[in-house]
């Protein structure tokens, strides 16, 4: 088993995030930072260093198009599990 060190972890993260945001633009599917991550962009320009995952929100409708629209894309790389 590999183990990950925190700053590789944040990389996935920013890449998903990445992901995320270029999909829903494509979509015109609306979602914004929260909580911690938005906490992080404003005080930290980036991610708290001790925080570990992503927070997004979105409306609901728009929630199920984008996991439908994932799912239909079938990244190689991400999938969803809900």
């Amino acid at each position: 088993m590999q183990y990950l060190v925190k700053e590789e972890i944040k990389e996935i993260q920013l890449a998903l995030l990445d992901y995320i945001d270029e999909t829903c633009k494509k979509h015109d599917i609306p979602y914004f930072l929260s909580y911690g991550t938005m906490l992080g962009a404003i005080r930290h320009k980036g991610m708290i260093p001790w925080d570990d995952d992503i927070d997004i929100s979105l409306y609901r409708e728009d929630y199920e198009r984008l996991l439908k629209i994932i799912e239909e894309e079938d990244h190689p790389r991400y999938k969803v599990l809900s």
